[in-house]
């Protein structure tokens, strides 16, 4: 779901961040009643592969890259870490800052302290690959179709 032409864009973390989330329309619609339907959102760290291969080197060989769903389903199985499904949503950094945005499908865990855990990693050499934070999105819209 976009706010935009996605081929014209350079997805990144939002610039602006995080006034951006309460003065940008195009973000604020996206994320809202008439986009993904967002119910709570958070900035989560994400671990690079030196970094998971120490914290959870159970997963360091198992994780995909941009496969969230299946990341998250085997966290749970193995940590026992509920997922919560929503959007990773990314700024395209090659239009107007606040005005055009990208939400994917996207899977994460939650810890049992309550903070939400992204282990799946950028896929190497894409265009979210230099992407240090995720703004993800909780919603009933983040449901994998079959």
């Amino acid at each position: 779901i976009t706010t935009t032409d996605v081929r014209f864009g350079r997805p990144g973390f939002p610039r602006g961040w995080p006034d951006i989330y309460t003065t940008s329309k195009a973000l604020r619609r996206l994320i809202g009643k008439k986009g993904v339907k967002g119910t709570l959102s958070r900035t989560v760290d994400l671990l690079s592969k030196n970094d998971t291969r120490s914290e959870y080197p159970e997963f360091a060989s198992k994780l995909l890259p941009g496969q969230s769903f299946s990341n998250a389903k085997l966290v749970e199985h193995q940590k026992g870490w509920r997922i919560v499904k929503g959007f990773a949503v990314y700024d395209l950094h090659d239009g107007p800052e606040g005005e055009s945005y990208v939400a994917y499908k996207h899977w994460w865990n939650i810890r049992e302290d309550e903070s939400w855990v992204d282990l799946t990693p950028a896929e190497p050499g894409s265009h979210t690959a230099t992407v240090q934070v995720r703004l993800l999105l909780e919603s009933e819209l983040g449901e994998k179709e079959e």
